[in-house]
């Protein structure tokens, strides 16, 4: 009776190992394409917000010639007389 609960015991150890083993192949297959394929969804995002940067500096630096081009044009308003200043009280 010991003997027969041993091998019954043995066997579904056995079959347990083997469900592990085939588990971790699973695994050790599907894992590495799993990543690939998340790598790539992150290079794509990676990407856009380069292109986005790209756009944001482009624009920036439209901006900053348009200033510069304002400061240089700008027109001084022809001076003006002071105000007769007020004697204090």
């Amino acid at each position: 009776m010991i003997a027969a609960a041993s091998d019954e015991l043995g066997v579904f150890a056995a079959i347990l190992l083997g469900l592990l083993i085939v588990v971790v192949a699973c695994v050790w297959i599907v894992f590495p394409i799993l990543v690939l394929t998340k790598f790539n969804d992150l290079l794509k995002t990676q990407r856009a917000i380069h292109r986005a940067l790209l756009a944001a500096n482009t624009v920036r630096d439209e901006i900053a010639k348009a200033l510069q081009w304002m400061v240089n044009n700008w027109k001084q308003e022809p001076s003006k007389p002071p105000d007769q200043q007020q004697p204090p009280v």
